[in-house]
């Protein structure tokens, strides 16, 4: 009746199963414990490649942003010295063209049309020199009569706009 007192007693039976459960237990929370931490660490290497990979896009970003403005900034220096170089040719267009030995042509080096243009000077006074309009890079007939004692500059004046508003502009030229 009493065999079982042979096995040893009861509660020393179920602690030891107990402590198996248990011991089961803690080797599986620890597998899972182990897998939880290296994952958190692949998620936090992830992360930290993200972050570095967006820094760099930033610096790129602003890299990009700084060229752009550098390069504004240079198209802007070109358009006003290209406006500048456009008003100086704009302010000095004419050049005389001597053909033989008393043909004279004026010419423009601008595509602009020139209005109420006047050619005078000691040679440029015996002739007709004036011309209501002058057509862009068109060159017009002169009437001069160059002698030795005749001074060898002429001066053309020419309003830039049809209205001839404003003061008119000249130029001097050396034959």
């Amino acid at each position: 009746m009493f065999d079982w007192l042979d096995w040893g007693d009861v509660p020393a039976w179920l602690a030891a199963v107990v402590s198996i459960i248990f011991g089961v237990l803690s080797w599986r929370s620890s597998r899972k414990s182990k897998a939880e931490r290296e994952q958190a660490e692949r998620a936090t290497l992830a992360a930290e490649k993200h972050a570095a990979a967006a820094e760099r896009a930033t610096q790129a970003a602003e890299r990009h942003a700084s060229a752009a403005e550098r390069s504004a900034t240079a198209d802007e220096k070109q358009l006003e010295l290209t406006q500048k170089d456009a008003q100086a040719a704009e302010r000095y267009p004419w050049y005389v063209e001597r053909r033989g030995s008393g043909d004279f042509l004026l010419h423009s080096r601008t595509d602009a049309p020139k209005y109420n243009v006047d050619v005078t000077g000691d040679p440029a006074d015996a002739g007709e020199n004036h011309f209501d309009i002058v057509h862009g890079r068109g060159p017009v007939a002169l009437d001069i009569f160059i002698t030795a004692q005749s001074a060898d500059t002429i001066v053309v004046s020419w309003h830039p706009t049809p209205d001839h508003t404003g003061e008119a502009w000249t130029q001097s030229i050396d034959l």
